[in-house]
């Protein structure tokens, strides 16, 4: 069975990537991977409105990754 590995990295320089979910389709996997991506900017965002520009001196992607891998899903 093909199963589908969303992965994240919060710094690429420094960090690894880890699992945040697996899915059975690559849609469903693309699907968590952009809500993520938009809680991880409306975050980044509601910081850079609320504390201003100078909060935040790095923009909302640098350094982050996210992936999505196929495995095999042995019994």
């Amino acid at each position: 069975m093909v199963i589908y590995e969303f992965k994240y990295c919060c710094s690429t320089c420094e960090s690894a990537y880890v699992t945040k979910s697996l899915h059975r389709t690559k849609l469903g996997a693309y699907k968590a991977m952009k809500k993520h991506k938009s809680d991880k900017f409306k975050k980044w965002y509601d910081e850079r409105s609320l504390y201003g520009k100078e909060s935040s001196s790095y923009p909302y992607d640098f350094d982050q990754g996210w992936d999505i891998t196929e495995k095999i899903l042995q019994d």
